[in-house]
């Protein structure tokens, strides 16, 4: 009888022991079944007069960018999702002038478009909601959506964008990757909002 209750107790001991190293990868494996792939949050950037929605929460940078003959600050928000980056920037101009506006646009274009060492195969106007600080429509901005494809770290790339300038402002919209899903791209791209 003792040696029945050994074993039982042993038993017992076993199983509590597989639980407590078994229950932690079962909550894992609930949460990441429970946790969406793309978490889609507005972000925005007050300094910039934007807003747009990320699949998670977005990383923020500032750096020098060179268009033209213009060194320029950009300030950058960007989400990665597997090998998708989500990226929204943005530069104040010297001036607020079309000339100087239209060549920005151009530049900036040509340079992401470089940067995959690529070809745009779509291009079409888009108009951006102008929105006020309580998110009511004020207007709309034209702007430039372009498709492109090429190559990143020598495995083929696609990118979805749109460029805008307003004022002495010029922003990008990007999404970039080895394969850009077309439903998260529409996701990320018609929620672009500039606020006045």
């Amino acid at each position: 009888m003792q040696i029945e209750q050994k074993r039982q107790k042993s038993q017992k001991l076993q199983n509590q022991q597989f639980s407590g190293v078994l229950r932690p990868l079962i909550w894992v494996l609930l949460l990441s079944a429970c946790s969406p792939k793309y978490d889609w949050r507005e972000a925005g950037d007050p300094a910039l007069g934007m807003r747009v929605l990320f699949p998670g929460k977005p990383d923020v940078a500032v750096r020098t960018i060179l268009l033209g003959n213009l060194t320029l600050e950009m300030r950058q928000q960007g989400v990665r999702v597997d090998q998708t980056m989500f990226i929204a920037g943005g530069a104040t101009l010297p001036a607020d002038d079309e000339g100087v506006r239209a060549q920005a646009i151009a530049d900036m274009r040509a340079a992401m478009v470089r940067n995959l060492g690529g070809t745009e195969v779509a291009v079409q106007t888009r108009a951006v909601p102008l929105v006020n600080s309580a998110g009511l429509e004020r207007g709309r901005q034209s702007g430039v959506l372009i498709e492109a494809q090429g190559r990143i770290q020598d495995a083929p790339a696609r990118m979805r964008a749109i460029f805008v300038a307003r004022g002495n402002r010029v922003w990008q919209w990007v999404v970039l990757g080895a394969e850009v899903d077309a439903e998260q791209a529409s996701n990320f791209l018609d929620s672009v909002r500039l606020v006045e």
